[in-house]
């Protein structure tokens, strides 16, 4: 069985590798030294939680005042971040071709509001339309925020590296990203000007023992529900492991911006990002692989390297005949606008606003890229789309 998430970026030697990692403070450092030289920044911190560097983006850029323009294909945990430093989200409808805002749409997003900040999502890893946003944001004097949580490692039309652009960039190091050490997140400070919300407050707690073990066991965790899935085993453990807190599902747990990264994941995440450039090859070799099976579905929400978003109106079908196959495609980034669904009535979100991210979150089917995915994994999976999806027209 093949899953898009669960732990996928861990082979059982990987985990075992994870689970007893080591690491000091000079692999913290070295990490910290890379990123800040990589996007030209002139400080990174380190945090517990991508959310919290995201928060901590926020709170720089605009001073925890007035509102701040965001995709309206998102994570809970994103506008969580917002309102965690007293920001309001404004949503922005999305392109259906690019599922991300355009620079025109942001333009009307954001007259007559008080949009202290705007952050640049690039959805999936599909380049964001860098250029015109970018002149906007400077002639309106509004901090940019690039939030590589999809996308490090990506570039843009114009050739330019994501994360490059804007005053802020953020990544993360959660679960079933490019670079993922389960939780964890850096935050390089490129903005020359003094920022709105002063000086960084560095992260100084240590992150409890019970969230380190968490952290620690997930990817064995999620190899054993993986390999008991077939027997009908794998979702009674996981439940067990969340009921007994020795797991949590990823939107839960609070921004926690005065948390630091420990040392052992620091090194982890070192490690993984010396090797992104193999990892988001490899990623997009499988996205070539998918599209030239799937002619159908070759738009520009194509261009990624973390998962490959089609577009069907019969999604539900497509993800029940590709499980029948052993192809769990039912975790979806967005199955609604702000996911997860169990956390979106708290979001209070204006769909009459936003119709295409309405639109599109109820017909994304994601296919796997992960390096468990096999050509002939690829092979199979097209098979089964191109004779039950159908594309949205």
């Amino acid at each position: 069985m093949l899953f898009l998430s669960l732990g996928s970026n861990y082979t059982l030697a990987q985990a075992w590798h994870h689970a007893w990692a080591g690491g000091d403070y000079a692999k913290t450092k070295q990490l910290q030294s890379q990123l800040t030289q990589y996007y030209n920044g002139s400080k990174t911190l380190l945090f517990a939680r991508g959310r919290a560097a995201l928060a901590e983006a926020i709170r720089l850029a605009t001073g925890g005042q007035g509102q701040v323009a965001v995709t309206s294909l998102t994570c809970y945990v994103v506008i969580e971040a917002i309102r965690s430093v007293g920001c309001q989200p404004l949503f922005v409808d999305v392109d259906r071709q690019r599922l991300q805002f355009s620079a025109q749409q942001l333009r009307r997003a954001i007259a007559g509001q008080d949009v202290r900040a705007i952050i640049i999502q690039n959805t999936l890893g599909i380049a964001a339309e860098i250029s015109p946003i970018e002149d906007l944001a400077r002639a309106q004097n509004i901090p940019l925020i690039e939030d590589l949580a999809h996308a490090v490692g990506g570039q843009y039309a114009d050739g330019r590296q994501m994360g490059t652009v804007g005053d802020y960039t953020m990544l993360s190091f959660g679960r079933d990203k490019l670079l993922d050490t389960i939780n964890g997140g850096a935050l390089v400070i490129r903005r020359r000007q003094p920022p709105a919300g002063g000086q960084p407050e560095v992260p100084q707690q240590k992150v409890a023992w019970l969230g380190q073990l968490r952290d620690r066991l997930y990817p064995l965790l999620a190899c054993a529900v993986r390999g008991l899935m077939p027997l009908g085993l794998g979702k009674y453990l996981l439940a067990l492991a969340y009921k007994t807190k020795l797991a949590v599902r990823s939107a839960d747990g609070g921004t926690q911006r005065g948390v630091a990264l420990p040392d052992w994941q620091a090194g982890l995440a070192l490690e993984q990002w010396q090797r992104l450039e193999a990892t988001v090859s490899s990623r997009l070799t499988k996205q070539r692989q998918y599209l030239q099976q799937l002619s159908a579905f070759a738009t520009e929400t194509s261009a990624n390297a973390v998962r490959l978003p089609l577009l069907a109106d019969n999604r539900d079908r497509v993800a029940k005949q590709l499980r029948r196959q052993g192809y769990f495609v039912e975790d979806v980034w967005y199955e609604v606008p702000v996911s997860p669904a169990r956390l979106y009535a708290s979001v209070q979100f204006p769909e009459s606003a936003c119709p295409s991210a309405v639109a599109v979150a109820q017909r994304v089917v994601n296919l796997p890229t992960h390096q468990l995915v096999t050509p002939e994994d690829i092979k199979q999976i097209c098979q089964i789309v191109n004779q039950e999806a159908r594309p949205w027209q």
